[in-house]
């Protein structure tokens, strides 16, 4: 990944990660391209140039904080409530990006939510 060219032409970038799948074919990275820790998603195959960005179905702000499961296809990530704190986690997988689910919602405001390997 050239990260210099990348981020030619923006203001402010920082990138996420970026992850490499257990099966080692599958690249996953977020870049902020405005300093506020919301994230665009992006992933994609080594023998791709392609690159797919992962959209929360509900337009939630997703933030730096994902990792991909063991399984190299389960996709998980935190979104941010309108005041910028990390509150629900959200499930996918990459070879069906239709389908988000929130398995967990922080309701208590003084909490934020993390994940981790």
């Amino acid at each position: 990944m050239d990260c210099e060219k990348m981020a030619k032409g923006h203001e402010y970038w920082d990138m996420a990660g970026p992850l490499i799948s257990r099966s080692e074919d599958t690249i996953v990275y977020g870049i902020d391209f405005v300093g506020d820790d919301e994230n665009k998603i992006f992933f994609r195959k080594f023998d791709e140039t392609k690159e797919t960005e992962i959209k929360n179905p509900k337009g939630l702000r997703i933030s730096s904080d994902f990792f991909l499961a063991g399984d190299s296809m389960t996709f998980y990530y935190v979104t941010m409530d309108s005041t910028g704190r990390y509150s629900k986690v959200w499930c996918t997988r990459l070879d069906d990006l239709k389908h988000h689910k929130c398995i967990y919602t922080e309701k208590d405001c003084v909490f934020n939510v993390g994940i981790s390997t």
